[in-house]
């Protein structure tokens, strides 16, 4: 699998938003990116659709093992 991840980067933030209320969801998600853009964030990308999640997760998933490996 081919995730795309910028590679010159020293730290990734991932941030999952859930409720019962869509709207609300949605407000709260645009309000959390609106705070990484204002604290300077490089990229801010949220997942439109559960391909695009899952995608995420599963990266975040992958680089554990990675960083394992490279530990002292």
């Amino acid at each position: 699998m081919h995730l795309d991840l910028p590679l010159d980067v020293e730290a990734m933030l991932l941030i999952e938003a859930d409720g019962m209320d869509e709207e609300v969801v949605l407000q709260e998600i645009e309000a959390i990116a609106s705070i990484c853009r204002a604290s300077n964030a490089r990229d801010v990308e949220i997942a439109r659709t559960e391909q695009e999640r899952t995608e995420l997760w599963t990266a975040r998933r992958s680089i554990s093992p990675s960083l394992a490996r490279r530990a002292p």
